[in-house]
């Protein structure tokens, strides 16, 4: 009885030591390799959110630097140049891309809607191994080369007054993304980072990290039929998976979409790797578990009482083991130690528990020195103040605004400097209690690139002014003050007088040049709360604030204009420019930023027609010269109807032998109420009502049917001349009317001319020179009127195709009185007869004028002298005086 008793004993005990061996043994082991999955699948999905999230910032910060360059208004104005033939618009095209380069882009080429390239800089990838299309951004590709690395390629359109007018294509190298995917090597020999994008059913992949040299690019999703980790991402999913690798390995892979870009991105470690740590410890557990057992059976076979001694080896052992678990513990730990990225996490409460190296190079603590301490040492006011708040409403609601996104927040570092931090927490649970993990990167050198981007896309890339945009922007702002303080502030449109002729003459560097030291001025003379932004050309903004009355306005533009009057000095030269400013105030002529930018515009256009270097006010009056010109215009309509249009006659009398050489027809209006109008006032609101044409054929048409009249009358007609107003000298219907109406009445185009004024020719003479080429070459006369008047050249007289230059009465009238008014204009006579053109004065009232232009060869004249504008049938005696003339032996 005793001795079954004993062996029941002996087996229970042995039973009962190998039980509690086997136990400790599948415990330790699960343990062990519950936590390091818990652990590694934590480490990859954070470590691949970061790397995924840089991914994305460093392309969209690729396809922003080169959206700043297409929204350029500098260059889509040298595209419209290039587009109307200008030269130096390429060689400024080119100088522009090239100062791009800095923010970014290695290469840039421009081109207009068809054609090659018209500006070319840096160098673009030619054998790209890989090229996949980016989703969502129009135009992107990125690009893989051996020897470049990752490269962004983007081409955008650039927009001029609603319509493209070219594109820009930019590269920019993203080495960031080849750090990306080498950089997974840190967290052990066999972690790979994989990028790829979906081609069709199947998917291209970049090099990897295990792979850093070779492309894929057509690769199946699926291994034997089971997806791969890459196709969950490519779906759009986020996740974590022990799955076949397309080696065959098993992997233990994190997987995620790249933000919207139609990218994938996986990073995975061999499952070998993962439970390395596990297995080690194992090994060596196993056979002191198996000499455990063995002494243990040995012991009970012979005494009970060394069993105790025993026992303490084992625990011995067993602490040994324990030992082995926790180094293994460690390892997993190093991995998060050597990420990158700055983590730390948090108890329920707020209080810090780890902090890796990378949090402390961050923020200047040890890791010793802030565990333990309440995670708002790290922050800066107001979070500091709100985050206790902001935990205790989570822990009581579960409403969690910040779990899960992320964020741009202020850090505190340790010797009190703030700065910025891109933050993303996540929570989890560890033994039953909440904790949270916190990842941060340092945004400083983000928000510096970012700032500067914002900097040029505000402000004119040649001036440093603030361009349209940031003007819209601040008179917005100033009229939301303006609503609730009632403070009268003005809108003044700043325009820079023939500025187009020195830019042609001088060249587009010394235009360049004017511009900026206009800039100056006008940053040196205005206040401090006063805005002066450039429009655009040679057209400026500003925006006087705080203004007491509205004659305050006027002192502000007088002192603009007595600023930019002085002379420039610019290679040697000193240039003289005028200025017209137009005023349009708040509230009185506008509530919105387009109302004040409008009227400020068309009361500018009222002192250029005031002579120009002067200012005016948008307001009543020009109100009710607009409702006039209206009322103008609808009459006008009925004119042409009527026939209330009427032709009068002026002769250009010879200086040679007193014969009438040309005949000068003036249009005028027999107006039912006002009587006789001359062109000058109506011509305005015809050309407004879109009537300039139909006006300008009527004056073609009754010419030519005087011209004959007159000729089958008997007379010998001079040629007839009539006057063209700018905008209907740039409009080529009517010269296609003119050929018309020609060829129409049988007419010969040597019996016609046409007058333009100094100012229409010369505010765009690039234009003017084809459209008079023109008309020259259907054989019609081009005299050149009002000259004097303007600020153009005499050095234009050569470029310009005329055939008669006429000088202004202003000109004539002091010129026998004068001295210097006398020499001007003999300058001026000796000068166009150089280029062989033929000068008229106009406005000669004395006999003492006449001899004067006789005396300096001027060639004709007109005025009082020369007799009044008649009508038709008050021209006779001319015509016959010139029949009789003609018919004398010489």
């Amino acid at each position: 009885m005793s001795k079954r008793r004993e062996a029941r004993i002996r087996w229970f005990a042995v039973g009962l030591v190998v039980a509690a061996a086997l136990m400790v043994g599948f415990v330790e082991f699960f343990v062990m390799r519950t936590t390091a999955e818990t652990l590694l699948r934590r480490s990859l999905e954070s470590n691949l959110s970061m790397r995924a999230a840089e991914v994305a910032r460093d392309i969209h910060d690729a396809v922003r630097s080169v959206q700043v360059v297409a929204t350029r208004p500098f260059l889509a104005g040298q595209l419209v140049l290039v587009a109307r033939g200008q030269k130096r618009a390429r060689q400024a095209l080119q100088r522009g891309l090239i100062s791009f380069l800095p923010l970014g882009p290695s290469a840039l080429a421009l081109r207009a809607q068809r054609g090659p390239d018209l500006a070319r800089v840096g160098r673009f990838v030619t054998h790209a191994t890989l090229a996949l299309p980016l989703k969502g951004i129009k135009g992107a590709r990125l690009l893989w080369n051996r020897r470049r690395g990752f490269v962004l390629r983007q081409r955008e359109p650039i927009w001029w007054a609603g319509h493209q007018v070219g594109t820009v294509t930019g590269e920019v190298p993203l080495p960031e993304l080849t750090t990306i995917v080498r950089a997974a090597q840190t967290l052990g020999a066999s972690a790979d980072i994989a990028l790829c994008a979906p081609r069709g059913t199947d998917m291209a992949c970049f090099p990897t990290t295990l792979g850093p040299h070779k492309v894929f690019p057509h690769m199946a999703r699926s291994l034997s039929g089971s997806p791969l980790p890459m196709s969950y991402a490519l779906a759009g999913h986020s996740g974590f998976v022990v799955a076949r690798n397309y080696r065959g390995h098993e992997v233990a892979a994190a997987y995620m979409p790249v933000a919207s870009l139609g990218l994938g991105m996986v990073l995975s470690m061999n499952t070998v790797a993962l439970y390395a740590p596990v297995w080690l410890p194992l090994w060596e557990i196993l056979p002191l578990i198996v000499l455990v057992l063995v002494v243990a059976v040995l012991i009970l076979r012979w005494q009970l009482a060394p069993l105790v001694a025993e026992l303490v080896a084992s625990e011995e052992d067993a602490r040994q083991a324990t030992d082995h678990w926790r180094q293994s513990e460690a390892r997993v730990q190093a991995v998060l130690r050597h990420v990158d990225e700055g983590i730390a996490t948090i108890s329920e409460m707020g209080i810090i528990e780890t902090f890796n190296p990378a949090m402390e190079r961050l923020f200047g603590y040890t890791e010793k020195e802030v565990v333990g301490q309440n995670v708002t040492l790290l922050m800066a006011e107001p979070h500091r103040s709100q985050h206790d708040g902001y935990l205790q409403h989570y822990r009581e609601t579960g409403e969690a605004r910040v779990i899960g996104t992320g964020r741009e927040v202020v850090a505190r570092h340790r010797n009190g400097n703030e700065f910025a931090v891109d933050l993303r927490i996540s929570e989890f649970f560890l033994g039953g209690q909440r904790r949270f993990i916190g990842t941060m990167r340092d945004a400083t050198g983000r928000k510096a690139v970012e700032s500067r981007m914002q900097y040029v896309a505000t402000h004119d890339a040649l001036t440093d002014l603030p361009n349209r945009t940031l003007i819209q922007v601040r008179m917005e702002q100033l009229i939301r003050r303006s609503e609730r303080s009632g403070q009268l502030f003005a809108v003044m449109f700043v325009d820079l007088d023939h500025f187009k002729a020195i830019n042609d003459s001088l060249g587009h560097d010394v235009g360049d040049q004017l511009l900026c030291l206009v800039a100056g001025r006008l940053r040196d003379i205005l206040r401090v709360e006063d805005t002066v932004g450039r429009q655009g050309g040679d057209e400026f903004i500003v925006i006087a604030a705080n203004l007491v009355a509205p004659m305050d306005a006027a002192l502000i533009a007088e002192k603009i204009l007595k600023a930019l009057s002085a002379p420039y000095f610019i290679e040697g030269r000193s240039l003289y420019i005028g200025t017209s400013i137009g005023v349009a105030l708040y509230p009185q002529d506008g509530r919105d930023v387009d109302s004040l930018l409008k009227y400020s515009d068309r009361a500018m256009y009222e002192a250029k027609g005031a002579g120009r270097g002067t200012y005016r006010y948008f307001g009543e009056t020009m109100d009710a010269v607009a409702s006039d010109q209206l009322a103008l215009a609808r009459d006008l309509h009925r004119a042409l109807v009527l026939e209330e249009l009427v032709l009068y006659y002026r002769p250009v009398v010879s200086l040679k032998d007193e014969s009438v050489m040309a005949i000068e027809a003036l249009l005028y209006w027999r107006h039912p109420q006002k009587g006789l109008i001359a062109a000058d006032e109506f011509l305005p609101a015809a050309e407004e009502a879109g009537l300039a044409i139909s006006l300008g054929e009527w004056t073609l048409r009754h010419i030519g049917q005087q011209f004959h009249a007159w000729t089958e009358q008997g007379f010998d007609v001079p040629r007839l001349f009539m006057n063209l107003s700018p905008r209907q000298m740039r409009d080529q219907r009517l010269t296609q009317s003119l050929q018309a109406i020609l060829a129409d009445m049988a007419m010969d185009p040597q019996g016609l001319g046409v007058e333009m004024t100094e100012d229409g020719v010369m505010d765009n003479p690039e234009e003017a020179i084809g459209i008079l080429a023109q008309w020259r070459a259907l054989g019609v006369e081009v005299a050149l009127t009002e000259f004097g008047t303007g600020h153009s050249c005499l050095s234009y007289l050569k470029k310009l195709p005329l055939d008669t230059l006429k000088i202004d009465p202003s000109l004539v009238c002091d010129a026998t009185t004068d001295p210097d008014e006398g020499a001007v204009l003999a300058t001026v006579i000796a000068m166009a007869h150089e280029p062989k053109i033929q000068v008229v004065a106009d406005g000669v009232e004395g006999e003492d004028q006449r001899e004067f232009l006789r005396l300096h060869k001027c060639d004709a004249y007109q005025g009082v002298w020369a007799g009044e504008s008649f009508a038709a049938k008050d021209c006779e005696p001319y015509l016959v005086a010139v029949a009789e003339l003609r018919s004398e032996p010489p």
